[in-house]
């Protein structure tokens, strides 16, 4: 199994997000509430607290469950994320849930262990026979040694990128739950995938509905939030100001924390009075709460982008760094977004600097930059509330796509690592690691994942058809190079298969072609043992390649010279 640790309420991961628990004496009926759901031996074996964007579920389940773990009560936890492909991807719930279950109950550990030898490949499968294999069936086998009250938590199942998979999660989870010895609590936007599944007959399960909440409870709770957050200030906001900053924000913490973050930046030196007025002073001209969510984040976009004293170039570059960072497959480091972007390190930091209060920019030279938060995308990508700042995605897809080629046509060579021996598997090769970290970096890394995912979000156009065909005649191998050097061979064949379904009908027959047999080359290599020798790219899986493969017809002639025992 592979765990991901990053999904973990509190792991490194979070901290770089900024992920927290609920500010003191906030969300105390909610959270009391829960615990009482907790401990009830009659409560429902699943619980769903659903919320609109921006309505602090993540923060009341952080709080949730450092008390279950102070309590030895927390059996496991997922986090979904969709800025981490990790986090997303709906497969990685339950073998990470086994295995959190097995560092809680020896008994359960012992029984999973059984579970894997006699049959492996069990986190491999659909979610559906991962539930049966890793959970059900080891904790019916240990039933009577689990303590009551254990409680398994996954949040934000809606940031998860697969819908059929998620929607086949909950199935399994409504279905089977009720003869488990644990309790689920999951929570989630109402989409309606996931609102159809959880609201179906025929289930036990409790549900809150966080937008639900008296508006008076939450508005209480966020000016304590506010209060306490911007009481630094000098002079500290009135008690009226706290007031009214409250009701913008309405039911909306995430309204709050921005506001915040806007008037108050921790790493800036600002007049944070002139910021509070001027949040203060905008038009309220709406009852709906993310219409004024809307108007925050245009505010603070019209403040970074102004236009009276910036350069046009230095409005481009800050409109160009945003919507790559939000339309990237996980956070970037600087370095990373200046390669693909074909800026300069100081341009990068530069277009950041003042959208600290909606993007978060971790220190150091190897600091994530990331959106503080989902409703921030979700605005950008929306043209009727973001107007002059959406973010056209299609259209910086296709940018991102030819920023992934850029960067491969640039780092890509052969031998990148520099093996001797094609006798010695990679993992016997001492300072293997120091070799990938030296020679394949991080925005090359990232290009050689990613490339086809903005290549099929992005435009069709006739220039990417060709920067495509040119990557498969000259890069392919190369590229497997790396995927292979850094154990992730097996999403080589995925990634072009994904390019199969995206290329247009009526595309040249040679970019078919050159598709076709690059995913069959791919896919044969990756099922083999070869693997464990990344220069078996070319003493093994090229010579027995088929002579009609456009991939022998590219890379034979030119590789034969290169290649040594």
């Amino acid at each position: 199994m592979s765990p991901v640790d990053d999904a973990r309420y509190n792991s490194s991961y979070s901290t770089t997000i900024k992920r927290r628990g609920c500010t003191a004496e906030t969300r105390e009926k909610i959270l009391e509430d829960l615990k009482g759901w907790v401990v009830d031996p009659k409560g429902a074996k699943v619980y769903w607290m659903n919320g609109m964007a921006g309505t602090g579920k993540t923060t009341i389940v952080y709080s949730l469950c450092e008390w279950l773990e102070e309590n030895r009560q927390l059996g496991g936890n997922f986090f979904c994320s969709r800025i981490s492909a990790l986090c997303r991807n709906v497969n990685n719930i339950v073998p990470t849930l086994a295995y959190q279950l097995a560092q809680y109950s020896p008994a359960f550990r012992s029984t999973l262990c059984k579970v894997l030898e006699e049959k492996p490949e069990a986190s491999k499968l659909n979610v559906e026979r991962q539930f049966e294999k890793l959970v059900r069936e080891p904790m019916h086998a240990v039933k009577t040694a689990m303590p009551e009250s254990v409680v398994v938590v996954v949040d934000a199942l809606d940031e998860c990128d697969d819908g059929d998979a998620f929607r086949l999660f909950l199935e399994t989870l409504l279905k089977l739950a009720a003869d488990l010895p644990l309790k689920f609590f999951v929570t989630s936007r109402p989409e309606p995938a996931i609102r159809d599944k959880m609201l179906a007959p025929g289930y036990s399960r409790s549900v809150l509905h966080l937008h639900d909440v008296e508006e008076s409870i939450v508005e209480a709770d966020i000016k304590k939030y506010l209060t306490e957050a911007l009481g630094s200030m000098s002079p500290p906001p009135s008690p009226d100001e706290v007031e009214r900053l409250a009701k913008l924000a309405g039911k909306l913490f995430i309204y709050a924390a921005t506001a915040v973050r806007y008037i108050r930046p921790g790493d800036l030196r600002v007049n944070s009075s002139a910021r509070l007025r001027t949040v203060l002073g905008m038009v309220s001209g709406s009852t709906k709460q993310h219409d004024e969510l809307s108007r925050l984040y245009t505010s603070i976009l019209s403040a970074a982008i102004d236009p009276e004293r910036l350069e046009e170039q230095e409005k481009s570059d800050i409109l160009l760094t945003l919507w790559t960072v939000v339309c990237a497959k996980e956070p970037m480091t600087v370095r990373t977004l200046a390669s693909l972007l074909n800026l300069t390190e100081e341009q990068v930091r530069f277009s950041l600097q003042p959208l600290r209060s909606i993007i978060h920019v971790q220190e150091g030279i190897q600091g994530l930059v990331s959106p503080f938060h989902a409703s921030f995308p979700d605005y950008l990508f929306d043209k009727r509330r973001s107007r002059k700042f959406h973010c056209k995605t299609t259209r910086h897809n296709e940018i991102l796509a030819n920023g992934c080629f850029d960067v491969m046509k640039a780092q890509l060579q052969f031998n990148i690592c520099k093996l001797n021996s094609s006798f010695v598997f990679d993992e016997d090769v001492l300072d293997l690691q120091e070799r990938i970290e030296k020679s394949i970096a991080a925005a090359l890394s990232y290009a050689c994942r990613y490339w086809g995912e903005h290549l099929r979000q992005g435009n069709s156009t006739v220039m990417i058809h060709e920067r495509l065909v040119d990557f498969l005649t000259h890069r392919l191998l190369f590229w497997m190079e790396v995927l292979n050097l850094e154990r992730r061979m097996a999403i080589g064949g995925e990634i072009l298969r994904q390019v199969q379904e995206w290329l247009p009908k009526d595309s040249d027959i040679n970019t078919w072609k050159q598709v076709a047999d690059a995913e069959a080359f791919v896919t044969r290599f990756a099922a083999g043992a070869c693997t464990r020798s990344t220069p078996h790219i070319y003493i093994s899986g090229l010579p027995f390649c088929p002579r009609s493969s456009s991939v022998r017809e590219n890379y034979w002639e030119h590789t034969r010279g290169l290649i040594r025992d």
